[in-house]
């Protein structure tokens, strides 16, 4: 069915499934898409929160250090740590606290004091521990007394896990008095986060933890323990539900209300103590998936728009630029073909006006438009010199050329192959047949007067010379009729001498019997002579009968010499038929030529009947020949 559709609707309906095709593919893909954009949206939200978490928590390491600075710069702290005065520094921390207090959002910090030995000072929130070794276990104090460069981590303690910026306390000269440690709770973090609705919780790792026991409801997911004294319940009730494991391989996890992610705490060391995980409301999550997919929708009305757009400005431009060119092309080629069936007189070129393949291939089809007239025009010239030709031949004018020419490969062959078949046979035959039948006709009449003029071919110098050795013959034959008929003639004088002599015997008996013996003897010469002349008659019989058994044989001679012109006669129709045959052979080949698809197969053909043709006139001819040389054989016996 889609092989019988005109082009315009093969590609209108190609047109279509493929409109159709990426409408579904559009749909199909934007649905992807939707899945891709909630995922990226999932995925942003995931990397806004551990941007916002790492921000916050520099935020606070950014305050805990310039404090812990302050602090140790203040020379009360100095001078306690110099004098070994406990009471001096904590009486300064007292003051500080409340300070720090009163103007900042900070309320849980804790300050501790160390030695430079690494042993407890002054804690602020429990001013009776003092002396302990810390370097068992504070990691940070060791490495701020070792190295006098101030450490900004989180670090474990018996309360959890909580950020500790820990500077060297040095005094105006240089010298190295100890530690001083500022720590912060997760509190403000806590706060920041639920203030936007979302949710944080600082997790401890309680495998990294020397401390055995925990309260209860810090325990989280029995591994961690919660790190922060502010709780937003709703949002810890829900974290229960979160799958650890895939929460740790997938770095988020969804529930029904939150979408979690975390990020890894970790000491100065690089050493994981445990995690911080936040949550997004998944309404809010949903609300930003629901926008970037109302811009996928938005996005895909546009592009079925263009396509339906596109389909109609297709259907449009095929017809104009396409379907309308190629039916005015298909017209002028059916024009065209009309015209080579002679169906029409003349034909009209191809509108060639545009520079597209279409307008290219008109061009290139008006050129083989002239090509071909000019080709038909030179081959029916060609097929009428032929007609004129094979017309004059059929009339026995063997000696003709075929003069008109074409481009046509095979009918100019055909041409060529026809001269030089012409050519043969006028070097076999050198003059017209015509002349020959015309001098038959006078040999039949017994007119053996009558000459080829100017005879140059081999039957035209044969039947001019069979001409010459008849005349010989009726010549040689009158000669000896005039030979027969003198020596009659001389019989016949002797004869009436012979009664003139007896007579005049006869008359001397009478007159003289004296003579007698002479009478007697010139009677027994007489009587001799007369045997003489009796054996002289025998001979003019033998000769008589001679003469006429050879007048006998040349009429006879004479009766083959006609029944061979009868032959030669017989053999002169052959090649007139030959020549009607190969008329009609030439007609076929000019029908064939008209009407063939390819021009010059049709002419193979006939060129192969041509050939067979004059081969059979060449063996008229040279039957001609034999009969000639026989007829010339019987006129010598003649």
């Amino acid at each position: 069915m889609f092989k019988n559709m005109p082009i315009g609707k093969k590609i209108g309906l190609t047109a279509f499934i493929v409109s159709l095709v990426s409408l579904i593919v559009v749909v199909v893909t934007f649905s992807i898409i939707k899945v891709q954009i909630k995922k990226e949206v999932h995925q942003e939200f995931v990397k806004n929160l551990q941007e916002e978490t790492n921000a916050k928590f520099q935020t606070k390491k950014a305050v805990g250090i310039s404090n812990a600075v302050s602090v140790a710069n203040d020379g009360k702290i100095k001078e306690a740590l110099r004098l070994n005065d406990r009471k001096l520094a904590i009486d300064s921390l007292k003051d500080l606290g409340k300070r720090l207090k009163a103007s900042t959002p900070f309320k849980n910090i804790k300050i501790h004091v160390h030695t430079k030995d690494n042993h407890s000072f002054v804690r602020i929130w429990k001013i009776s521990k003092y002396g302990d070794d810390l370097s068992g276990f504070r990691h940070s104090v060791v490495k701020v007394n070792q190295t006098n460069k101030a450490v900004n981590t989180f670090e474990l303690g018996k309360a959890g896990l909580s950020l500790r910026s820990v500077v060297p306390v040095i005094d105006n000269n240089g010298e190295h008095l100890g530690s001083l440690e500022f720590m912060q709770g997760l509190n403000s973090v806590a706060k920041a986060f639920n203030k936007h609705k979302d949710g944080f919780v600082l997790l401890m790792d309680k495998r990294k933890s020397s401390v055995k026991t925990f309260k209860a409801s810090k325990i989280f997911k029995e591994n961690y323990i919660i790190s922060q004294k502010f709780i937003n319940q709703d949002f810890i009730d829900d974290a229960q539900n979160i799958n650890m494991e895939q929460l740790l391989k997938d770095k988020s996890f969804t529930t029904d209300k939150y979408l979690y992610t975390y990020v890894d705490v970790k000491n100065f060391r690089k050493e994981k103590l445990g995690i911080a995980i936040t949550g997004s409301l998944l309404s809010k999550v949903d609300v930003a998936v629901d926008s970037a997919s109302e811009i996928a929708n938005i996005s895909i009305y546009v592009i079925v728009a263009m396509i339906i757009l596109i389909q109609l400005v297709l259907i449009i431009g095929i017809k104009r630029i396409i379907t309308n060119p190629l039916m005015v092309f298909q017209n002028g080629i059916i024009e065209f073909f009309k015209y080579l069936n002679k169906e029409v007189p003349t034909i009209k070129q191809l509108d060639s006006k545009n520079d597209d393949e279409i307008g290219i291939m008109a061009k290139i089809v008006n050129e083989n438009i002239v090509k071909t007239q000019n080709l038909i025009e030179q081959d029916e010239a060609v097929i009428n010199d032929v007609k004129r030709v094979v017309s004059l031949v059929k009339d026995g004018y063997i000696k003709q050329t075929i003069d008109k020419s074409t481009q046509n490969i095979g009918l100019e062959e055909l041409k060529t192959i026809f001269n030089e078949m012409l050519e043969v046979i006028s070097s076999k035959v050198s003059t017209d047949i015509n002349k020959i039948k015309v001098t038959l006709d006078e040999f039949h009449k017994l007119n053996f007067s009558h000459r080829i003029p100017q005879a140059n071919g081999e039957v035209e110098v044969a039947l001019n010379s069979l001409a010459d050795i008849i005349n010989k013959m009726l010549v040689d034959n009158k000669s000896n009729g005039m030979t027969l008929q003198s020596s009659s003639d001389i019989l016949l004088d002797n004869v009436s001498a012979l009664s003139s002599s007896s007579n005049q015997a006869a008359a001397s008996l009478e007159e003289t019997a004296a003579a007698l013996e002479e009478i007697t003897s010139n009677i027994t010469n007489n009587t001799d002579n007369v045997i003489q002349m009796a054996s002289h008659g025998n001979e003019v019989k033998s000769s008589v009968e001679k003469g006429q058994g050879l007048a006998n044989h040349t009429t006879t001679a004479m009766d083959e010499i006609n029944t061979e012109v009868t032959a030669i006669s017989e053999a002169i129709s052959v090649i007139d038929q030959i020549s009607f045959q190969t008329n009609i052979l030439s007609l076929n080949a000019a029908v064939e030529a008209a009407t063939a698809g390819e021009a010059g197969k049709g002419f193979a053909v006939v060129a192969q009947e041509v050939r067979n043709l004059a081969s059979r006139s060449a063996e008229a001819a040279n039957e001609i020949k034999t009969l000639v040389e026989n007829a010339r054989t019987k006129a010598d016996d003649g």
